[in-house]
């Protein structure tokens, strides 16, 4: 009985180690797949951190832009209030001018009627 029963423990030791051996090339296999994926993250972290850069490079430069725009904007904003004001300024000169015209002219009728009347009286 003692050598059924070591015979079936030896039989046992080799199935166990067939097993063994089985499951160390399973997972060899899979360590070979995972290393391979793993050899991918380095690059891809070096295109996240390039990809980072340019995203923060734009940032700067939209940064810059909307400050200049702004300035550029009061700037046309002064010049547009400072146009206005001459505008204002020059209508109001042109509305004096026309009424200075305005009151020649009628000084020049009244003066131009009253020379005819004169003259009326003169002739007669």
């Amino acid at each position: 009985m003692k050598v059924i029963v070591s015979l079936l423990n030896d039989r046992i030791k080799v199935d166990d180690s067939s097993d063994s051996k089985r499951h160390i090339t399973e997972f060899k296999a899979e360590n070979v797949k995972l290393r391979k994926e793993n050899a991918v993250i380095p690059n891809l972290r070096n295109k996240l951190s390039v990809s980072d850069a340019k995203i923060a490079k734009l940032k700067r430069r939209n940064i810059e832009f909307l400050r200049a725009n702004k300035e550029y904007n009061e700037r046309c904003d002064a010049e547009n209030a400072k146009l206005r004001t001459r505008i204002k300024e020059m209508e109001s000169e042109f509305r004096d001018r026309i009424t200075k015209v305005e009151q020649k002219q009628t000084l020049n009728n009244n003066s131009f009627n009253n020379n005819s009347s004169n003259f009326n009286l003169v002739a007669n």
